[in-house]
């Protein structure tokens, strides 16, 4: 009795391994195949699941499936690297600064004034929301004397893309509204030194359209004028293909670390946290700062604050 218990123990352990061991290789062919790219959004998860299944495949079987749980899982830590901590740079001649908030306001939120209160104390110097709708429209209207240039672009049902900020803009003509696309940028002058900040919303993962959105956006994202920031939901962890994508069109990468600004809600399951807002930055500007906000103030999402140097 016993040696059968041990013999269906250790094949179900292997059998675990061998699944999760198959999404992790799964996941690296997101180039090729978008249903991939929308199981490396779990990479992270899929990782730390199979760190267990080192020591049980250890006791419960070979040497060399032990190798292989453990060549799998680094490939899989070796994926997520871009969600590693933000290391600050000790250099003090970084340039010149600037604050970025980045938050979904949730179309249905009901606390404009926690969120305005919110970002009053943060003092962002602009900031980028998706979701803009008439349930929380008064939080631009609240902010319009701190952060007197704002663009506002219609998206989707879910509300629309905007920028805001207190930087004046370069010129009348600089800003645009990509209308139905989730893209919204406006071109600021930072202390004599020209910006452009961008607010992106994008759709969820394959079987949803964000691959097609992202290849719609891509044209509009070459020629927005760099040096671009861009703030977003991008429902796409920071190692994924989409932002791959989005990054080499805007010539930009994502602020490094790992900060979990949504949980997902599957019934009968504890929330499965996911990292799918982000800021991203041109290659030379360097990061200092990024951290999360609040929880209750009436989205589903976390802002996150970005503080960098423009150089």
């Amino acid at each position: 009795m016993l040696e059968s218990f041990n013999r269906i123990m250790r094949t179900l352990v292997w059998f675990y391994s061998l699944m999760v061991m198959f999404a992790i290789l799964f996941s690296f062919l997101a180039p090729f195949l978008p249903i991939a790219d929308s199981v490396a959004h779990f990479r992270l998860h899929l990782t730390v699941g199979l760190i267990p299944a080192i020591f049980m495949v250890f006791y419960t079987h070979s040497f060399y499936k032990t190798l292989a749980v453990m060549a799998v899982t680094t490939l899989g830590l070796a994926g997520i690297s871009t969600g590693f901590i933000l290391t600050p740079s000790t250099n003090k001649n970084l340039g010149t600064p600037v604050k970025l908030l980045q938050f979904n306001l949730y179309f249905k939120n009901k606390k404009a004034q926690a969120v305005v209160a919110m970002i009053r104390r943060l003092n962002p110097d602009v900031i980028t929301f998706q979701e803009v709708s008439k349930s929380n429209r008064q939080v631009i209207e609240l902010l319009a004397s701190q952060y007197p240039h704002q663009i506002v672009c219609p998206f989707a049902t879910v509300g629309s893309v905007a920028v805001l900020s207190r930087y004046s803009l370069e010129s009348n003509k600089s800003q645009g509204c990509i209308k139905g696309t989730g893209l919204a940028w406006m071109r600021v002058m930072v202390h004599g030194k020209p910006l452009t900040v961008g607010s992106i919303h994008l759709h969820w993962p394959y079987p949803f359209r964000q691959i097609s959105q992202i290849k719609q956006l891509n044209t509009h994202l070459k020629n927005i004028p760099k040096p671009l920031v861009l703030g977003g939901d991008f429902n796409a962890a920071p190692w994924s293909q989409a932002i791959s994508m989005i990054s080499n069109a805007s010539d930009t990468r994502v602020v490094e670390g790992l900060r979990f600004s949504f949980d997902i809600m599957i019934p009968l399951l504890p929330p499965v946290p996911m990292p799918i807002d982000h800021v991203l930055l041109p290659q030379k500007f360097k990061a200092s700062k990024a951290s999360l906000g609040p929880r209750d103030i009436g989205s589903d999402h976390l802002p996150v604050l970005v503080k960098f140097y423009m150089n």
